[in-house]
């Protein structure tokens, strides 16, 4: 499945059917967080959120609380489900009971290219002359570990082209460099335990 576009469809129902994962508790999966370097590089964990209702806009705001999110770049964010084919609303409220749960995904939904540096795009300070990138270190590092795990399960969409494998080599060893930074480890002990392979970039 195709990662979620802005043509994906929203889920519509007023109160979601959960699906069994784990008795009682809704799982929100999140790509990365400060603590990320603890966990494997493509899953950074997840919030468990147990017996009660539960807007999707509460839970992107918690969620954003533990990936240091601040709220200016909270309208980027948006929760998909777990097959990524459908957003929710704000407005979704999902109900957790004693039979039911369901995984739920933290994704950024809203990204325009150039966002990241003062040399195309930018947002004024309170002063015109505090100008600063429209993105800011969290959000990005939010949007690398998504990328990188949309690339590493293969869905992301990646033409093999000589121009797009320079690239992927490039953003590979960068991600490398990344997890040993994340990690604490030398980049020695990094690479005995990570690869990439073209495989993986197929899917």
């Amino acid at each position: 499945m195709p990662p979620t576009s802005e043509d994906s469809p929203l889920i519509g129902d007023s109160f979601d059917s959960l699906s069994s994962t784990s008795s009682g508790t809704l799982c929100v999966h999140l790509y990365h967080h400060p603590n990320s370097f603890q966990l494997a590089p493509d899953s950074a964990g997840s919030l468990n959120f147990t017996y009660g209702d539960y807007t999707a806009e509460q839970l992107c705001v918690a969620a954003a609380k533990v990936c240091g999110i601040l709220p200016v770049y909270h309208p980027l964010f948006s929760l998909a489900t777990e097959d990524l084919s459908c957003w929710y609303p704000p407005n979704h409220v999902f109900r957790v009971d004693e039979s039911c749960s369901k995984v739920v995904v933290y994704r950024i939904r809203f990204f325009f290219p150039n966002w990241f540096g003062l040399q195309n795009s930018y947002r004024f300070g309170p002063a015109n002359s505090q100008e600063k990138p429209v993105l800011d270190g969290p959000t990005l590092d939010y949007l690398f570990a998504q990328s990188r795990s949309d690339f590493i399960s293969g869905q992301m969409d990646v033409s093999l082209n000589l121009e797009s494998q320079e690239t992927c080599l490039g953003l590979a060893v960068l991600d490398m460099l990344r997890i040993s930074k994340e990690r604490k480890q030398n980049l020695e002990e990094t690479l005995r335990t990570m690869r990439f392979s073209q495989n993986k970039a197929k899917g």
